[in-house]
């Protein structure tokens, strides 16, 4: 039988899926399945920033978004849904970035306003923002998927089915 003695502990350390990983760990003795901590949007932060962001076999969309945005706030949902069409493109990666956490990443990425979305393409690891359109199209699941295709030279549609110009050409099959 099972010892009934129950033990709690307060936790406050960082806000990252690994750190609250960390703590669980080191203070259960059951295995914890990792899975339900991942996402398909990269929390970022500065124990990971530079290692992701600045990857040359990666492109990268970072949302900068800090907590009393209500804009931010809203588009959780959408960067979450356009990471899941990207979850299985492992050279174009979706994440974004608390300014309430980590300003010092903030400021040296000069981020103006909330929420902001900076690319960081391949070849571009300085970073540009990304803006919706020219005609204040909106920052839709549709439109940033296209964008992200296009950068990352990928045919995926919505919610990460691959879209009809795919051919079995277009995939390299390593025996």
């Amino acid at each position: 039988m099972f010892n009934s003695k129950i033990t709690f502990f307060s936790y406050s350390s960082g806000d990252l899926a690994d750190d609250m990983i960390r703590f669980i760990q080191s203070k259960s003795f059951l295995r914890l399945n990792t899975d339900i901590f991942m996402t398909p949007v990269i929390d970022l932060g500065s124990s990971n920033f530079e290692r992701i962001v600045k990857d040359r076999a990666r492109s990268i969309m970072v949302m900068y978004y800090n907590g009393n945005c209500d804009l931010c706030n809203s588009l959780q949902n959408t960067i979450h849904d356009v990471g899941i069409t990207f979850r299985n493109e492992p050279t174009c990666l979706i994440g974004r970035l608390n300014c309430d956490t980590e300003p010092q990443i903030c400021i040296q990425q000069t981020i103006p306003h909330y929420p902001t979305f900076k690319v960081y393409s391949q070849h571009n690891k300085d970073g540009v923002v990304y803006e919706p359109g020219a005609y204040q199209e909106s920052y839709s699941e549709r439109n940033m998927t296209t964008f992200m295709n296009a950068l990352c030279g990928t045919q995926r549609k919505m919610r990460g089915r691959l879209s009809e110009k795919v051919t079995f050409d277009t995939f390299k099959i390593a025996l």
